[in-house]
């Protein structure tokens, strides 16, 4: 990290902050550098460079700030809430999260839960041609339509 030609301590440090604030991980930042994240990790403690977010743990406050988001946008689970909080300048623990989530919307995050791997689709095909199988892609849904495929499944048999 001391070997940057042309860049200065402050550059350095400015950039490392401003890649965090746009929700790099250390392991990332530490990519962008082309060094190690051991080494990024000693480059910090180093200068003193602090995190911009503020870890927060599970109390009243933080109970009151998720609460009034999920009561807001019913539809909002972990990842959704995390950036919220980040946007705020703080971060949570992933379990500490899915705890106070758990207390305060039971209801939603068993209907935002995965349903289970979808069951496969047995096919009895009598020959070359005979199947057709439609499909849709709901993930993109919301943003660029439903996505639908159709396929001719070919079998041939030896």
């Amino acid at each position: 990290m001391d070997d940057f030609d042309n860049l200065t301590v402050e550059v350095i440090n400015e950039q490392i902050l401003k890649l965090r604030k746009q929700n790099f991980t250390w392991t990332a930042v530490a990519r962008f550098f082309n060094v190690t994240r051991r080494k990024m990790q000693a480059y910090i403690r180093r200068h003193g460079i602090e995190d911009p977010y503020t870890l927060v743990e599970d109390n009243a406050d933080t109970r009151q700030i998720i609460q009034q988001y999920v009561s807001e946008h019913h539809n909002a689970g972990e990842v959704v809430i995390k950036s919220y909080l980040r946007g705020l300048g703080f971060t949570i623990r992933r379990d500490v999260l899915r705890a106070i989530l758990k207390d305060l919307d039971p209801e939603g995050q068993q209907r935002r839960r995965p349903r289970g791997k979808t069951p496969r689709v047995h096919y009895d095909a009598y020959g070359p041609g005979y199947i057709w199988h439609v499909d849709t892609w709901h993930k993109l849904g919301l943003t660029a339509g439903i996505v639908v495929v159709c396929m001719i499944v070919l079998v041939y048999t030896y």
